[in-house]
This record gives C-alpha cells, sequence and structure tokens, in this order.
C-alpha cells in the first residue's frame, strides 16, 4: 500500500485542449481496447496513440441512499476480458449511486494498474484516463481530494469526508500508477457519450455479484 505524504494531483482531461472540433474524435477504437487519438497528417487522418488507454466507468443504484441493489460498469472495450458489469452485494453500507460510481472507479484503477503491469515493455501504459459521467465523481477526484488529504480527509468544515475511504483508495491506487510510469487523467462527459459503461451498469443489477 503507498502511504499519500503528500496531494495527489490527478489531472482533468481538457477534451477542447485536444479537439476542438468535438469530443467524439477523442477516443479512437481499435480491436478489443478503445485508445486516445492522435491526429495525423491530412493524408493518414487519426491514429491511435498506443500509449494510452480509456476506461469508462458507471455505477447503478435502485434505490438510492437504500437497501437496494447497486452494480458496477466498467468498459475497457468490446469483447475486453477486464470489462465489468457486476452487482455490489457485499458492500455492507447505504446503497447510493455516488458509491457504486467510485466502486466503479476503484475498480478500474485497480485493474488499470494490473494491465500496465503485465503489458510487455514494448507497449507500456503511459496514460490511463478515466472516462465518467458523473462530475461529482471528476470534481472529488481531482479538485477536491487534495485539499481533503492535507486536511487529514476532513471538510473544511473540520467534518467527516463522505465517502472517505473510496477516495483514500483512488488515491493509493492513482499514486501507484505514477509510481510505474502511468500518468492518470479523468474525463467528464455527458450520460449520452458513456453508453457502453452504463449500459454495463444496468446489466450488473441483473446479475449475481
Amino acid at each position: 500500500m503507498v502511504e499519500i505524504d503528500e496531494p495527489v494531483l490527478p489531472r482533468r482531461l481538457d477534451h477542447q485542449a485536444l479537439y476542438n472540433n468535438g469530443v467524439s474524435r477523442i477516443e479512437y477504437k481499435s480491436g478489443r481496447w478503445v485508445h486516445i487519438a492522435s491526429p495525423g497528417g491530412p493524408r493518414t487522418g487519426r491514429a491511435p496513440d498506443r500509449t494510452t488507454l480509456v476506461v469508462a466507468i458507471s455505477g447503478d443504484c435502485l434505490r438510492n441512499h437504500g437497501t437496494g441493489r447497486a452494480s458496477v460498469g466498467v468498459f475497457w472495450g468490446y469483447g475486453n476480458q477486464n470489462n465489468v458489469s457486476t452487482a455490489l452485494d457485499t458492500y455492507l453500507g447505504p446503497r447510493t449511486r455516488i458509491m457504486s460510481e467510485l466502486s466503479a472507479c476503484c475498480r478500474a484503477l485497480r485493474d488499470g494498474l494490473r494491465i500496465r503491469q503485465e503489458r510487455p515493455s514494448c507497449t507500456p501504459v503511459q496514460r490511463l484516463v478515466v472516462k465518467s459521467d458523473s462530475e461529482r465523481v471528476v470534481s472529488g477526484i481531482t479538485e477536491y481530494m487534495p485539499h481533503w488529504i492535507t486536511n487529514g480527509w476532513r471538510t473544511n468544515n473540520g467534518g467527516e469526508v463522505p465517502y472517505a475511504g473510496f477516495y483514500l483508495e483512488i488515491g493509493e491506487l492513482i499514486a501507484q500508477l505514477e509510481n510505474e510510469g502511468t500518468a492518470v487523467d479523468f474525463w467528464f462527459v455527458s450520460r449520452r457519450l458513456n453508453p457502453d459503461a452504463r449500459r454495463m451498469a444496468r446489466n450488473g443489477l441483473r446479475r449475481d455479484p
């Protein structure tokens, strides 16, 4: 386990800085993986940057803040063996959408670390982009989490940070990935641009954990 002595600074992906003509051109689906597209020349067009991976996450919950079933969806690419669509029946706390979204993020980062370590040295994962339609998750990780770490996992009002355990694990996983040489970005998109992970999360509600 990596101890976080200094605030981690995960980045928020600025899609306008990459492609000012729309977010649909950022991703490049190649085989069973999704990469960030590298703009090509006028003759070659776009090309995948194979040192990058994009993983889409989502969470679902039948009855928010209740005892209803919750689930996660993690999408690496069509037919990818690392895709996840499962219920969270072993979680003992209140079932909420934000809890399921954070659980999906933890799973994506854990698997991202494993994939990074399994990849041959000739094709390392230098950048992992976590794609989410939850503004609360993306802002919590990229904007608020560094302050929570500095404040000893307390809010500015002195209260406990909600779901601090999830954020702590996320921070530790980001630190491990950074130590392995993989930068981590978080990309907020609208729900309509995250259909695969959302579908997998919905299907997870009907699956056994």
